[in-house]
């Protein structure tokens, strides 16, 4: 409740961790990244990754906020 999901997963050393091209930034460790070739799927189970590892560290279930950013250099 008092702190940021950003700084939970950070505390977890989950910077860089990666499912494929799916990575966690390097930068902030509440953004997910797609590194060339992520599919949907890797997103997604990156995503379950980070809330299992929360709630087994800390007892907090993570929610998913639905903001998907896509763009195209077309």
């Amino acid at each position: 409740e008092n702190t940021s999901s950003g700084k939970l997963i950070d505390s977890l050393n989950l910077k860089g961790y990666h499912i494929n091209d799916a990575k966690i930034s390097e930068k902030h460790a509440n953004f997910i990244v797609n590194e060339g070739n992520a599919s949907f799927e890797d997103v997604i189970e990156l995503i379950k990754f980070i809330k299992i590892k929360v709630f087994e560290n800390y007892g907090i279930s993570l929610e998913t906020e639905p903001i998907i950013v896509r763009w195209s250099s077309l």
